[in-house]
Formats: C-alpha cells, sequence, structure tokens
C-alpha cells in the first residue's frame, strides 16, 4: 500500500530524471513495480494507474495540465 509519502518520494526520483511531466502509468511503475499488467481479457495496461491518478490529484505537489497529465512542481517537493 502506497502512501502520499511514497507518491511524494516517486515524483522527486521522476523529476530528478528529468521527467517535468507525468502520466498516472509512469507514477504506478514506481509505486507497485511488480503490479499487474493483463486483465482477465488479457488486455494489457497497468492496472494500478487508476488509482495513482487519484493519487495525483490529492498531490499538491503536482498540476493536472490536462487529462491524464500532470506537470511536477519542484518547489512544493519534500526531500527527506
Amino acid at each position: 500500500m502506497a502512501t502520499q509519502k511514497d507518491l511524494e518520494r516517486a515524483l522527486t526520483v521522476l523529476y530528478a530524471q528529468g521527467h517535468c511531466t507525468v502520466r498516472a502509468a509512469t507514477v504506478a511503475a514506481h509505486l507497485w513495480p511488480d503490479q499487474r499488467y493483463h486483465n482477465t481479457r488479457g488486455q494489457v495496461f497497468p492496472l494500478a494507474a487508476g488509482v495513482a491518478a487519484r493519487m495525483l490529484n490529492r498531490s499538491k505537489s503536482v498540476v493536472q495540465i490536462e487529462p491524464r497529465l500532470w506537470r511536477v512542481i519542484a518547489e512544493y517537493l519534500h526531500t527527506d
């Protein structure tokens, strides 16, 4: 189970790698690297992207600039 702190850490890593904008599937891949990619019908997509999108909507470190795309606000990223 990932928390908002885990999301902040993932966003910090992504921003350090040069990602200024992120999609929920990218964040989900960092939060849950061993996630399932196939549903029961065999369709391939990250099943945790919806959860990551809801977490991104609650975060103050990002702003949604278009549907399914968020911009990272570096000034609000917390570093431990």
